[in-house]
Formats: structure tokens, sequence, C-alpha cells
């Protein structure tokens, strides 16, 4: 009984607290007890909701909560509410957002060119591109249900609100959906609880394999995303291919001006 009182407290002050959000108290009881007792009482989780109470529909600002508070018993807890049961409901952002998807991608592409390590140097988005040592790395390409699939792990390092820096990881499944689009893959994953699918474009990948250009679309509950995105082989890019790189990047109209640049040496994994 105690329980399911503080699940009911938590819940009400979830609903009289998060901004564009509505939330069914019964429905946590329910179906998600256990998930919101625990974020109740565990101090991180409860900061993490805390701060994400006043975001409202800021994506910068919840990008800064999950980075700062998010851990597991919050990722069940949302991925509980949110995801499964849909106990709260999100208010979109922006409902009227579309990605601008660049029609041209590469004609032919062989998924295990992906294998191994590569370095993000920057992107167009400020909220996703711009993380210190984003390092991808990608697994052994493999037949599953008929399409090419592979595993992709992702690390960086996030700054939090109280100036830590932290080291993050994603892990990912990416497949190749449709043979006769092989440039375009989809990358699916869970980040804070919510299940998410990422359209990447694979627009040029040079002779040499040394950087390729990716554009990527998503959407969360609340609000989409998109950006362009320059990888490398190595942590860095020589002045030739870095060249190459801008000359490519003007070429599907975008400016290289516009790319924040993130750190890729001196890290620690």
């Amino acid at each position: 009984m105690a329980r399911l009182l503080s699940v009911a407290l938590l819940g009400l002050w979830l609903a009289c607290t998060v901004v564009h959000a509505d939330v069914n108290v019964i429905c946590l009881m329910q179906h998600c007890a256990d998930e919101s007792f625990k974020c109740g009482t565990d101090a991180t989780c409860a900061t993490a909701v805390t701060c994400m109470s006043g975001c409202g529909t800021d994506q910068k600002c919840v990008i800064k909560c999950v980075d700062s508070y998010g851990n597991d018993v919050f990722s069940r807890f949302t991925s509980c509410a949110i995801s499964k049961h849909k106990c709260i409901t999100l208010e979109k952002a922006d409902p009227a957002f579309t990605c601008s998807k660049p029609e041209k991608t590469v004609k032919s592409f062989n998924m295990s060119k992906l294998e191994g390590n590569w370095y993000k140097l920057g992107g167009t988005n400020p909220i996703f591109d711009c993380y210190d040592c984003q390092h991808h790395h990608y697994g052994k390409t493999e037949l599953v249900d008929g399409l090419k699939s592979s595993s992709l792990k992702i690390d960086y390092l996030a700054n939090s609100q109280a100036g830590d820096v932290l080291h993050k990881v994603c892990q990912r499944t990416v497949t190749q959906p449709d043979p006769k689009q092989p440039g375009v893959l989809m990358h699916n994953y869970e980040t804070a609880g919510l299940a998410l699918n990422d359209e990447f474009r694979i627009l040029h990948v040079d002779e040499k394999d040394s950087f390729a250009l990716m554009y990527y679309c998503g959407d969360t509950t609340v609000y989409g995303y998109e950006g362009l995105n320059l990888f490398s082989r190595e942590p860095t890019l020589s002045e030739f291919s870095l060249s190459m790189a801008k000359q490519v990047i003007e070429l599907y109209g975008y400016d290289s001006a516009d790319f924040c640049t993130a750190r890729t040496t001196g890290c620690p994994f």
C-alpha cells in the first residue's frame, strides 16, 4: 500500500509539474508501479525527472538533463511509462517538422565497408553532433532475417550540468532495409528508455575509404531532428582529404562553415 501511495504521489507530481505532457496516474499504478517507485526513490532518477519537468519542448534542455542525470533506473521508468504503456504522453514540439532528406545517395554500397572504427569529426546539428570523442565501432556485417545487419557501438563524452565529463555509450543495430537503395540504412536503438529509429543516408565515401559523409533523420515522441555528419577512419584528416570533404559537402548544398567541430584526439577510449 505504501508503495502504491508513493507511485500515486509521483504521478500527481508529474501531472502538475511536467509541462506539455499528459500523465495518467492510474496507468502508472497499474503498469509501471515498480519502475515509478524505484525512480521516485532514486536520487539521480528523481533529479532527471525534476530537471526535465522544466524543459517543456526545449530539445537542448531535455538532452542536457538526460546527459547529466540519466541512468538505468530512469531508462526503465521512461521505457515503461512512455514507450510501452503510454502512461505519459508528450506533446510534439513541432508537428510540422519534416526532414529535408537528400535524394541522391551512393549508388552502390556494401555495408561491410563500414566495419571497424570511425570518428565523427563534426556535423550540422549543434545538439547531437558536437560531443567530444565520438568514436563509432561497427561490427561484422551479417545476414539477419534476410537483411544485412551489423552492430554499432558509439562512445562519446558529455558535459553534465555540474561540470563533470561523463563517458556515454550507445548501442545500435544497423540494417540495410532495401537492397535497391544500398545507401539508406536504419539505426535502431534505445536512449533514455525511448525506442528510436533513425534513417541514415550515405552521401559519399571517398575512394580510399578515409572519410564518409552521412545525413541522418530521426523522430522522438516530442521532436524531430536531422543533421549531416563527416566521419573519418582516423581521428584527424589530412589537409588534402579535408579539402576534398569540404568540396563534397558543398556539392550537396551545405556549407562546411556551418559544421561544429568535435574533438577526436586525446580521448580516454
